[in-house]
C-alpha cells in the first residue's frame, strides 16, 4: 500500500472484487477522482487471506475508514460516496434515506449477479 501523501489526509481502504467488471469500472471511476488520496483501492486477488475479519472480500465491497471501522454492502458504498464529497453527497443522502435492509437487499442482488450482468 502507498504511503499517505500527507499525515492530515484521511484515507479509506477499499477492498473490492478484481474479477468483477462492474467493480473494476467503479474503482477506475473513483480512482480518477481520488486526487486528494482519500482512498487506497486494494484488489482482493492480492490478498492471501481476507484482510477484513468477518467479511468475505471475494463477495462484497469492504471499506475500512481511517479509524479502523469496517463497512460492508451498502454501507461501504455510502462511505465511499460520503468521503468523496461534492456531487456524490446528493446520491449519498438519497440512498441513505432508504432503510438499510432494503439497501443491502438490492446490493446483494447486484453482487450475486454482477458476473452475469457485466
Amino acid at each position: 500500500m502507498n504511503e499517505l501523501p500527507n499525515d492530515k489526509i484521511r484515507r479509506c481502504e477499499v477492498y473490492y472484487d478484481s474479477t468483477c467488471k462492474l467493480c473494476n469500472s467503479i474503482v477506475t471511476h473513483f480512482s480518477t477522482k481520488n486526487t486528494a488520496g482519500k482512498f487506497a483501492f486494494i484488489a482482493n486477488n492480492t490478498l492471501k487471506e481476507s484482510a477484513v475479519e468477518g467479511y468475505n472480500t471475494q463477495n462484497t465491497l469492504v471499506v475500512i475508514n481511517d479509524k479502523g471501522q469496517a463497512y460492508a454492502y451498502s454501507d461501504a458504498v455510502l462511505t465511499i460516496l460520503k468521503e468523496q464529497g461534492g456531487g456524490y453527497l446528493l446520491i449519498y443522502y438519497i440512498v441513505r434515506a432508504m432503510p438499510r435492509r432494503l439497501r443491502d437487499y438490492l446490493y446483494k442482488i447486484v453482487a450475486r449477479n454482477r458476473h452475469k450482468l457485466f
